[in-house]
């Protein structure tokens, strides 16, 4: 599958601005401007970069560390992605979502759930309703290594695969379920490889370059939406950061920590498209100003929103029309 140049410089962007999204996020948490938990997704923007862009319109997937990449590849508005980050009403969620919940399905996203895991049955059940609605539509399930071990991910993957369901399942191993190293809680070295006892693909790609992950998608997605089934793709990548923004990192060493440095793959990117003449020096430095400006005009916008009244506090809380599966 080749990959355009238009594609290399959209999906450059992108993983400029989230970049500098999580940037700001972080900044604003020590600052006390913010309230809750920053999971930083620096250091793994490849993978819902390079799956994300796969998507169209009735195509649906779910938040996990990386729905900020996804929300910007799809289209989200900045100033309300920082206005529900702020708990603030303009929010896609109405500020009930706040960082870690951030729901929007006018663009696909259906949301992140409390218990890790467990929005792989419930992406199945999205995947099923598009089957059987015929939407052609596909649903992409994000998770990471630590959820693989939850047993929905193996009730998931059988109904996947016993349907044939348009479902591609990532999953982006970090190499850490929260501080548990991936050894000491996988006996497998491969999460892919549990595919095959599902009777699907299993595919192990470099999580870091997103190139490699476009490409490893792209044949999942086709697979998905030409009626063959599912696909379990595996994303070796490294959370730079702690599990949250002032996390300790004890369970790790530093020389370790600076060993995945060198592989950042907005760094590794960058310099690739340097090369094919994507990108120039000084386009970099211009976007980032623009994209620096349009992250600031959002802070500013999300500072200044009103919260959420009194009234909306039992809003929201049951079905009350139709989803528009």
């Amino acid at each position: 599958m080749n990959i355009s140049l238009e594609t290399l410089r959209g999906m450059f962007e992108a993983m400029l601005k989230s970049r500098l999204v999580e940037e700001k996020l972080i900044e604003m948490l020590a600052r006390g401007e913010m309230l809750g938990l920053v999971h930083s997704t620096i250091g793994q923007e490849a993978i819902p970069i390079g799956a994300t862009w796969h998507l169209r319109d009735g195509d649906y997937w779910n938040a996990a560390r990386g729905h900020i990449q996804s929300n910007i590849v799809r289209g989200m508005d900045l100033k309300r992605m920082f206005a529900e980050f702020l708990g603030k009403k303009p929010g896609p969620c109405g500020g009930k979502g706040g960082k870690v919940h951030l729901c929007d399905p006018s663009i696909g996203n259906l949301g992140f759930r409390g218990c890790q895991g467990a929005f792989i049955p419930l992406c199945c059940g999205v995947a099923y309703a598009q089957k059987s609605k015929k939407t052609g539509g596909i649903t992409m399930c994000f998770f990471g290594d630590g959820a693989s071990n939850q047993g929905v991910f193996y009730e998931g993957l059988n109904l996947a695969s016993l349907h044939k369901l348009p479902v591609v399942f990532m999953c982006a191993n970090n190499q850490y379920s929260v501080s548990t190293k991936f050894s000491e809680h996988t006996p497998v070295e491969n999460i892919a490889d549990r595919a095959a006892s599902h009777a699907m693909p299993g595919v192990i790609v470099d999580g870091n370059d997103v190139e490699a992950v476009y490409q490893a998608v792209g044949e999942a997605v086709a697979r998905a939406r030409s009626g063959e089934g599912p696909t379990l793709i595996e994303g070796k990548t490294y959370r730079i950061r702690g599990h949250y923004e002032g996390d300790p990192m004890s369970y790790r060493s530093l020389d370790e920590v600076e060993e995945w440095k060198k592989k950042d793959p907005l760094d590794r990117f960058t310099r690739r498209c340097l090369e094919l003449n994507v990108v120039s020096r000084e386009e970099i430095e211009r976007l980032r100003d623009v994209f620096q400006r349009e992250v600031d005009e959002a802070v500013l916008f999300a500072k200044e929103a009103p919260y959420p009244s009194p009234d909306d506090l039992l809003k929201d809380v049951f079905m009350e029309e139709p989803a528009a599966y």
